[in-house]
């Protein structure tokens, strides 16, 4: 199975690093500070030395934080949902279906685990929530375990001002010498820093949910997880309501030349030999006129569109510029540059690690962008 093109939002938080460098930093500090063993602080002078073990034992608690977003194709095996590096067993997985103004935001959980999935179709998030078992336009409860935003908040806030107080300590008393602030940027790390710590080590009691849809009020705050959570909090999908669709355009035809559960290489060969009119193609091809319909149509499938502006290239001759010009779509466009090139090995190498077709929208979709 070819799986779906997505770009994935992890929702965890990875803690590993930030666990490695606070403890290490921590018995750093005790062997430094308690033991006197300044010589584990080469060349920077004793002073400096508690800046620098101070700093990395509160700085390693900030280190918790959530993967950044990566585009994948997701495929399920053995029972597992897999997108890059990320991994969602799909028994008793719970989905939701969010529109956005471009491409549709799918919200799958399991236990309390999961992620959001950008897709630029309806198509393809049907073909996802039918990877995992569940009916359109979702099922169940979706629910993301994190970090409680309140404590999280002062964790962090205590973790900055320690890190900082610790840096402080190592200007003033060791860089201009002057001793008599040593207890005032000293004690404000180790009071700072060790409710951080504090804080870090009890965070899994002190645990909230994120659930998308629900309408909660939620502390968010601006990055890609919240935004989709808004999405979903005030956007749905009607599940008998169809995408609206210029008339002007034959579904037939645009259906003809939109990828199907099939890898980009395999869609590219199917779009050559049409244009080619080889292969059992012969006839089924759009004419010049449907293909620019089919192109400048911003409501027709993404994949449908490129692969029009890849007919109109090959077979009509067409230039990049013109196609450009003609598709007026900033989400598009730029593949246009990639679709239109010969080497279809590098035009399905590049289109693979392109992010789908999305945008949350600004207004009543997501007012907080």
């Amino acid at each position: 199975m070819n799986g779906v093109r997505v770009r994935a939002i992890p929702v965890d938080e990875v803690t590993l690093e930030a666990w490695i460098v606070a403890v290490l930093g921590g018995l750093w500090s005790i062997a430094y500070l308690g033991g006197g063993n300044y010589d584990l602080v080469p060349f920077v002078g004793k002073w400096w030395g508690v800046s620098v073990v101070l700093c990395t034992w509160i700085a390693g608690t900030l280190l918790a934080t959530r993967r950044r977003p990566f585009v994948a194709r997701a495929v399920v095996e053995k029972g597992v949902l897999r997108a890059g590096s990320l991994r969602i067993r799909v028994d008793d997985a719970a989905a939701r279906i969010a529109r956005a103004e471009r491409g549709y935001s799918v919200a799958i959980s399991r236990a309390g685990h999961g992620a959001f999935f950008e897709v630029e179709s309806e198509a393809d998030a049907r073909r996802l929530l039918a990877m995992i078992g569940v009916p359109w336009p979702g099922h169940g409860t979706v629910a993301f375990n994190q970090r409680q935003p309140h404590v999280r908040l002062v964790q962090r806030l205590c973790a900055m001002g320690g890190t900082l107080s610790a840096f402080l300590y190592g200007v003033f008393v060791a860089g201009l010498e002057m001793h008599d602030a040593k207890g005032v940027f000293g004690i404000g790390a180790l009071v700072l820093g060790g409710l951080s710590s504090l804080l870090f080590v009890l965070d899994p009691f002190f645990r909230a949910f994120l659930r998308p849809g629900a309408r909660e009020r939620h502390l968010l705050g601006r990055d890609d997880v919240d935004a989709h959570a808004r999405l979903h909090d005030l956007s749905t999908v009607d599940p008998d309501a169809a995408p609206p669709r210029e008339a002007a355009t034959p579904l037939a035809r645009e259906a003809i030349l939109a990828a199907t559960n099939e890898t980009t290489r395999a869609w590219l060969d199917r779009i050559d030999q049409m244009a080619r009119g080889t292969g059992g193609y012969r006839g089924d091809a759009p004419a010049q006129e449907e293909l620019y319909g089919i192109l400048e149509n911003p409501s027709a499938d993404a994949s449908a569109r490129l692969a029009a502006a890849r007919m109109l290239a090959l077979a009509h001759g067409k230039g990049e510029p013109e196609l450009r010009a003609r598709i007026a779509d900033d989400a598009l466009a730029p593949r246009v540059r990639i679709v239109v090139a010969e080497d279809a090995d590098a035009v399905a190498d590049e289109l693979d690690v392109t992010a789908p077709a999305f945008h949350l929208g600004r207004g009543k979709s997501s007012p907080f962008l």
